[in-house]
């Protein structure tokens, strides 16, 4: 073999078995990639789209009605660049997806936006991170993850729940326990006392591929709107191998919408003519679930505004005997746990929402309202 030619008895051996080849290094076998969360993110971006005004109303509802929550930038993501675009310090609140879909969920916040916002829920301007401020903070990011895992269950149609909310206080460099690659979803958000700042929410790799399936990269298809035109090279491929033309002349018979099916409905036809079955049999075709009317009307409190609810005003409250109620009749005073001139409490649904002072209009009474609750106090009234 030194001149490169072989002899016939290394033909032979060749052959037989019998003699081994240098071809050089093997070559380097491909490993099929994982699936990754692709950079072009458009049906993310859709979907959260469509309920950024749903959230913005719900902000300025429990925070501020000046507030401006603006449509959020999904992009894939990984710790490196997460730690380049949020502060030194932040508050991180751990939100975990539950149910159907479950896995890691936070939000980011900067550490003045959280107390802001913890302040906003206690009725001051601003307030400590300590354990009532983050408890105050945990309440607002819980409603603002329970509207967000509702309206991915009716995009997605999948079944998604917010787990336990826990807030803590932390330097970027100490967040740990983020995956190499999750999904970064970022709202601009103006807020009085603050201005310009951002929530940063972040939805780990298996939830995300869980919840936005077709985002996953995926072999080419040509059920996913190529052209008639890219059946061709296989055609040649097979016409170069010696395979049989039917398949070549199913490819160029088919309709274009038959081919929209999918790669994978093609071995199936082949199969049935090749059985003698009818070729007029096709696969079902089913509706996409990517766009569910009304969908992005999830969490409109203008669906409610029609229903009735009590709204009653309270004087004030005592306790007494049972033998002293027993012992009551016409002309019994009872006093009452309220000061004179001191507001009176208005309720709805028998809960607490605003204090008033008791005023006349022509000959009914009324209440001019003079003071609305805060959240906090409205949790923590009995």
């Amino acid at each position: 073999m030194s001149d490169g030619s072989l002899s016939q008895d290394e033909i032979d051996a060749l052959l037989q078995g019998g003699l081994e080849m240098d071809f050089g290094e093997a070559p380097v076998q491909e490993v099929a990639p994982t699936p990754t969360i692709p950079a072009d993110l458009a049906t993310i971006n859709s979907i959260f789209a469509k309920n950024t005004e749903s959230l913005d109303r719900l902000l300025k509802s429990l925070l501020d009605d000046t507030s401006v929550l603006s449509v959020p930038v999904a992009s894939s993501s990984n710790r490196d660049d997460l730690l380049n675009v949020i502060s030194d310090e932040v508050v991180l609140i751990q939100a975990d997806f539950a149910d159907q879909v479950s896995g890691g969920h936070l939000f980011i916040l900067d550490v003045n936006m959280a107390k802001a916002m913890a302040g906003k829920m206690q009725g001051l301007v601003q307030a400590d991170l300590n354990d009532a401020g983050m408890g105050a903070l945990e309440e607002a990011i819980n409603t603002f993850a329970g509207n967000i895992s509702t309206f991915l269950s009716a995009s997605t149609g999948r079944s998604v729940s917010c787990g336990v909310v826990k807030a803590s206080r932390m330097l970027k460099a100490s967040i740990k326990g983020l995956s190499d690659q999750f999904v970064k979803i970022v709202y601009p958000y103006r807020f009085d006392g603050v201005g310009a700042s951002e929530i940063v929410e972040v939805i780990a790799k298996e939830p995300a591929l869980a919840l936005f399936p077709l985002g996953v990269a995926q072999p080419m298809n040509m059920g996913m709107g190529a052209p008639a035109a890219a059946a061709q090279p296989m055609m040649a491929s097979n016409q170069a191998m010696g395979m049989p033309m039917m398949g070549q002349q199913m490819v160029a018979q088919m309709p274009v919408n038959q081919m929209q099916m999918g790669a994978m409905a093609m071995p199936t036809m082949m199969g049935q003519q090749m059985m003698g079955m009818p070729q007029g049999i096709q696969p079902v075709q089913f509706t996409s679930l990517n766009s569910i009317p009304g969908s992005s009307d999830i969490g409109n409190i203008g669906l409610l505004m029609d229903v009735f609810m009590e709204m009653t005003v309270e004087l004030g409250r005592t306790k007494r005997l049972i033998k002293d109620i027993l012992g009551m009749g016409e002309g019994t005073i009872i006093e009452l746990d309220k000061l004179a001139g001191e507001p009176v409490d208005i309720l709805v649904n028998h809960k607490l929402i605003a204090k008033g002072e008791v005023v006349v209009i022509d000959e009914n009474f009324g209440v001019r309202v003079t003071e609305i609750v805060s959240p906090m106090e409205r949790i923590n009234e009995n």
